[in-house]
């Protein structure tokens, strides 16, 4: 019996305290995803964003309509804070409108000059010119809602947080270090209570897990058999600038992309697999609380990354930072506020997009009223004008036969009268039927050629912008998104 107990510990002996590799590998992958966040690529740019093109268009469409008096309110020279009583009124006493107006105007005297001219030449109806004044209208409040939308999009903001996440609150990988070369102080103390530097960033606590110890020959192997050559076969000095290092470990990671990308369904996933590694208590006596990595024994020496008797690669938190779900831990509370950011930045995403879709709507609507012209009342001011010619040269030709007067003999020799015995004294030589029909071709002659002689203005649309219209255009003034 004896014998066999003395084998035992002989056995024991043997590999006491060596890192055989791989002891942190499961905790490090969680930080690698951590990482993997943390150096995502952040960008919130809406694919398209037409608002302010298509505003500015329908902006120089109403201006094109507006009266002399109206323009001549708009100095293309002063600002708003310059204009005079008149100029702010034509802006409703709103300096952003003032600005929309001012571009506006000085559009419709840019290159598209001409075809902005034909709006002016358009026989627009009365309800399609007071359409295109309250479109304009929306237009602008559409732009200003979408202006100050794409600015609560704050991709930096989101790049900002992830990078103090990951570096700490410098953001300089160069700062991910202890400040001096106690290991066991920053990363794990010997008396329970949490390295006084874990959690300052995801990069200084995967080299507390990570790093190699001068007395462990193969500690660099403790996040996984794979890291091994190079950089990584340097021990870690805590106090050094790490970032040549740190590169070489987390190039090591399984998990260089997130899975789902960046999101904050992503953040928070990650930070409760972080969570429940970290639940997991170490040491012999399970007492050593709140630690990734590994710990020989009881863990009583703390983590000071060798792993002789008590000691160990790890990082141990403190307990006051774990109160306000791990809040107390400055890259928790960084990754949590790039998700807070980036939640809020995908809010105003999405009513951006919306609003352009509502741009993209009141556009084919601009577009349709500029076909609204007043070809009805057109054809019945013709119509009575051409009546009246025709009347005017039938007048004119029965004077003429009446010119015979009585003499009947006279009157058979002017071209379309009759003479008519029943009619009274002076009026006997009237115009014929026959003459009258040919006074009304003539007279329908005369008015088709001069109708051939005005050139009809054609409205060129080209310069209204078209990309993927909404089918169902209207106009939803004052509604908001």
């Amino acid at each position: 019996m004896f014998s066999i107990v003395v084998f035992l510990i002989t056995a024991r002996l043997q590999v006491y305290g060596v890192i055989s590799g791989g002891e942190n590998q499961e905790d490090f992958e969680v930080l690698c995803e951590l990482t993997a966040l943390a150096k995502s690529k952040v960008n919130l740019v809406p694919a398209v964003d037409d608002t302010q093109d298509i505003a500015a268009t329908i902006g120089v469409i109403n201006i094109s309509l507006a009266n002399a008096d109206f323009i001549s309110k708009i100095d293309l020279k002063k600002d708003y804070s310059d204009s005079n009583a008149s100029m702010k009124e034509a802006a409703d006493g709103k300096p952003s409108k003032y600005a929309f107006l001012k571009n506006v105007l000085e559009v419709s005297h840019g290159q598209d000059k001409k075809s902005y001219a034909e709006v002016r030449r358009r026989q627009l109806t009365t309800a399609a010119k007071r359409k295109l004044i309250q479109a304009a209208e929306v237009a602008f409040q559409i732009s200003e809602t979408a202006k100050n939308e794409a600015q609560q999009i704050k991709a930096e903001a989101v790049t900002a947080a992830l990078t103090k996440a990951l570096y700490g609150e410098t953001g300089n990988s160069k700062n991910a270090r202890l400040p001096d070369t106690n290991r066991a102080s920053g990363c794990g103390n010997s008396n329970k209570k949490g390295g006084s530097h874990a959690g300052n960033s995801i990069a200084l606590d995967i080299l507390c897990l990570c790093g190699k110890h001068s007395g462990e020959a193969r500690g660099n192997t403790a996040c996984g058999k794979q890291l091994t050559r190079g950089e990584l076969d340097n021990d870690w000095t805590p106090n050094a600038d790490p970032t040549t290092l740190f590169n070489a470990i987390i190039e090591k990671c399984n998990t260089k992309k997130p899975s789902l990308g960046l999101s904050p369904a992503a953040i928070n996933a990650a930070l409760s697999r972080f969570a429940a590694r970290m639940a997991k208590s170490k040491g012999t006596n399970r007492d050593f609380h709140n630690t990734l990595g590994y710990l020989e024994g009881t863990g009583a020496g703390g983590c000071s990354g060798d792993a002789t008797s008590t000691h160990g690669p790890c990082v141990a938190y403190q307990t006051a930072q774990l109160q306000n779900g791990l809040q107390g831990i400055p890259w928790v509370k960084e990754l949590t506020s790039a998700g807070s950011t980036l939640q809020e930045a995908e809010k105003h995403q999405h009513t951006l997009k919306l609003l352009n879709q509502r741009i993209h709507m009141l556009n084919l609507t601009v577009t349709h009223l500029l076909e609204d012209t007043v070809p009805a009342m057109t054809t019945l001011l013709n119509s009575k004008n051409d009546g009246d010619a025709q009347s005017n040269r039938q007048n004119k030709a029965d004077e003429e036969c009446n010119k015979a007067g009585d003499d009947k003999t006279e009157c058979g020799k002017k071209t379309g009268c009759t003479f008519d015995e029943n009619k009274p004294a002076g009026q006997k030589c009237t115009l014929s039927e026959e003459g009258k029909a040919a006074e009304d071709r003539e007279a329908a002659e005369n008015q088709e050629g001069k109708k051939e002689k005005t050139t009809n203005t054609t409205w060129s649309n080209s310069f209204v912008i078209h990309k993927d219209p909404i089918l169902l255009a209207f106009l939803t003034l004052g509604a908001n998104i």
